[in-house]
Formats: structure tokens, C-alpha cells, sequence
């Protein structure tokens, strides 16, 4: 049997019933949910600016002017404005979404690499204690474009939901499961910026500042979206020899990578692309590479679709619970 979810554009993906009972381990999941939706920034620097643009967050992470209406770019018969205001505003909400990483997710600025003191360098945002903590770790990769850090898609954030668009999911479910979180920002790669000239340069910094120090023992995790999979492969490739030892998963949304990654990196990893199939449904299969079907067939809502089966699936590498009083520790 089959379901196709109607409230707002969910109603573009099919969920198998059957990998719904697989994926909602248990229904607290649905607890998880509703308190991502609740994670908004109600007073910052950042979220006055986007006011004074005439927006701000609902309580369910929706961009409304002041009334109430969703954002609309047609504002003006002018489609050179249109772009101008839209691009004013996506950078408004790109800070509005560091403030909610820093302030609301307890994640730090940091700024790589970590033995340098050039003023040019771009930064990432990691778990307080990241290095000492002895957590487990997750790594979030964006794609290419205007997208920074904490996002999946600067569009959806903004015609449709922070909570579909952002990160935010992933880094709950990660902090739920006392996860430490790694979130690139690949996009902030500049040649006048030491160690992150580009997007791959970006990315191998911060794997050598905060992934390469770790012990082998913690457990790595990796989710990436569209070119995102590129950065990862090519982290694959450099660091082959600790991917084997710490890496024990990768999610892939979409990916644009080429060759057999599951090759390179020698561990599990699934690619959840655009399809009309229903969710999970499995499309191809080789060695330890998986490709399913990510429950839509639009390409930037890839990752929002896939996160809860990407969640189930992480969650079958973490400590067993079996022996615990306790069985849903692992679960939001």
C-alpha cells in the first residue's frame, strides 16, 4: 500500500507504509519533529534586519511578511529588482541562519585552519568540545551555489520552510543522539583564503583540524547534498586510510559525483536521488553503494524527504540500546 502525505509539498513524495514503520523507530520521532519546528530566532541582530526588510519566521518556520503572507519574488514588474530584493534577502536569512546555529544549536564559529592567524579564512561550525568530547561525529555538506553553512537550499528556506530547507533536522537528530556535529561551508571558499580556495581545499582543512586528531574508535558520519558528494569523495580519496578506519556511513542526497565511490571509500554509502519512486525504494546496487529512491523527484528537496530513513539507517551504527533500562536513549 501506498500513501501520499497532502499538507503543503509533501504532497510531492509517495511514502511506502511499510518503510514508514521501519523508519518512525519509535514514534517518538514525531516528538523530534515538532521541536525542530519550534528552534527560530525571536531576538538577534540578524533577525531585526530581516524585520526591517519586512519579514520574519513564524513559529513553524515559514518567511512572512507583515501580513502574514509567504514570501513572493514577483514584488516587482521589474525582474532585475526582483532578483536584487531576493538575493538582499537570501543574505539576510543566510546570517539569520549562523545566529540560530551559534545561538539556538550551541554550535561554535570556528575559523580554519586552526594554526593559523591569517585575518582570510573561512570557518565552519562545530560542537562545543568537538576534539575532547570522545562523541561520535557527524559531518553536513552542502552543495554548490549560494547555499552556506546550516543550508540545504536558500529556495525552500525561503518560499517554503527553514525546517525543510535548513539543516536544523539533522543537527537535532544528531544532538538527540549525543552526536557531535561538523558543518562545512564549502561555499565560503575564496583564493585569497588560506585552506579553502575551494570547496574540496575547504573541506580537507577541516578534516585534517577536526577529523584526522580523533581516535579511531569514534564513529563518523557523513551527509552530503548534490556537489556536496563531490567534497566527499575527494575527502575519500585524500584521507583513504582514516575513511576505512572512522567513517562508518555516508548519506548522499542526489549526489553529482562520478566513478564507484563505494570503491574509494570502502564503506557503506547510500545516495538518495530524485525520483517518482516511493521513499527507499532500491534503484541500483553495487558493492557497498546504494541507490534509493529519495521519495520526490525535485532535487533540492532531496535531503529534507530522505532524512528520516538517512536517521534510521545512522542509528543502526550506533551502540545497541538492548541491555540499557532506558530504550529510546538514541531517539529524539
Amino acid at each position: 500500500a501506498v500513501v501520499s502525505t497532502q499538507s503543503g509539498h509533501y504532497g510531492r513524495g509517495k511514502i511506502n507504509l511499510l518503510s514508514l514503520s521501519i523508519l518512525i523507530i519509535p514514534c517518538l520521532i514525531l516528538v523530534f519533529l515538532e521541536k525542530c519546528v519550534r528552534i527560530l530566532p525571536q531576538k538577534a541582530p540578524m533577525a531585526d534586519k530581516l524585520k526591517k526588510e519586512g519579514f520574519h519566521f513564524s513559529e513553524e518556520g515559514i518567511l512572512l511578511n507583515e501580513n502574514k503572507e509567504r514570501f513572493n519574488y514577483n514584488k516587482y514588474s521589474d525582474r532585475s529588482k526582483n532578483q536584487e530584493r531576493y538575493e538582499r534577502i537570501g543574505n539576510i536569512v543566510t546570517e539569520v541562519i549562523y545566529e540560530m546555529l551559534e545561538q539556538q544549536l550551541k554550535l561554535e564559529k570556528i575559523f580554519i585552519p586552526f594554526q593559523s592567524n591569517s585575518s582570510s579564512r573561512s570557518f565552519v561550525f562545530h560542537s562545543p568540545d568537538f576534539l575532547t568530547s570522545g562523541k561520535n561525529k557527524m559531518i553536513l555538506i552542502n552543495g554548490s551555489g549560494v547555499v552556506r553553512a546550516g543550508q540545504w537550499s536558500r529556495r525552500i528556506i525561503m518560499n517554503d520552510s527553514i525546517n525543510q530547507g535548513s539543516m536544523i533536522p539533522y543537527i537535532e537528530w544528531a544532538r538527540q543522539n549525543d552526536i557531535d556535529v561538523l558543518v562545512l561551508n564549502t561555499n565560503e571558499s575564496r583564493q585569497c583564503y588560506k585552506g579553502s580556495e575551494t570547496p574540496v581545499t575547504h573541506a580537507i582543512t577541516a578534516f585534517k583540524d577536526h577529523i584526522s586528531p580523533l581516535p579511531d574508535n569514534i564513529k563518523i558520519f557523513i551527509v552530503a547534498h548534490s556537489y556536496g558528494g563531490v567534497v566527499a569523495q575527494k575527502l575519500a580519496q585524500k584521507f583513504s586510510g582514516q575513511f576505512s578506519k572512522k567513517v562508518v556511513a555516508i548519506a548522499l542526497t542526489d549526489s553529482v559525483h562520478f566513478g564507484n565511490f563505494a570503491v574509494t571509500a570502502n564503506i557503506p554509502i547510500r545516495n538518495y536521488v530524485s525520483s517518482s519512486e516511493v521513499l527507499d525504494t532500491l534503484l541500483h546496487e553495487q558493492d557497498n553503494y546504494e541507490v534509493l529512491s529519495s521519495g520526490t523527484r525535485e532535487h533540492p528537496w532531496t535531503s529534507d524527504f530522505a532524512k528520516l530513513s538517512i536517521f534510521a539507517w545512522f542509528y543502526d551504527f550506533l551502540p545497541s540500546t538492548d541491555d540499557s533500562d532506558d530504550q529510546t536513549q538514541h531517539m529524539p
